[in-house]
């Protein structure tokens, strides 16, 4: 649960540094702090298990092809439990067996075009 953010203008080579000079520029009290982004898709996903409509109840909400994750640098992706995650949205008797999920970080374009 998030009770507060604050937003920070960091230099250009932000990126580049170490996690411990980027927490100190960002004023944090350790890297454990310190989250980043990724998109993964779902390699799984086909025309036919996935539907471009947009209600609670049609496929697109419960089998996306795509996910943004934010996760602490300090921590490590666990896509089994996404895969739980995203698999419990749906009624138990509707579920998608958990063999319709593959979950790789997202080619760059696609990164670009999406976020």
């Amino acid at each position: 649960q998030l009770y507060s953010c604050n937003w920070k203008w960091v230099p250009g080579p932000y990126y580049s540094w170490q996690l411990e000079k980027r927490a100190a520029i960002l004023e944090a009290p350790s890297v454990d702090q310190l989250c980043k982004s990724l998109l993964l898709e779902n390699k799984k996903v086909t025309a036919t298990n996935n539907s471009s409509t947009t209600t609670p109840h049609d496929n697109l909400w419960f089998n996306p092809r795509f996910v943004l994750v934010i996760l602490q640098y300090s921590a490590e992706l666990s896509t089994d439990l996404l895969t739980k995650s995203i698999r419990r949205l749906r009624p138990v008797q509707e579920r998608l067996d958990s063999s319709s999920f593959d979950w790789r970080v997202a080619d760059p374009a696609d990164n670009d075009r999406i976020t």
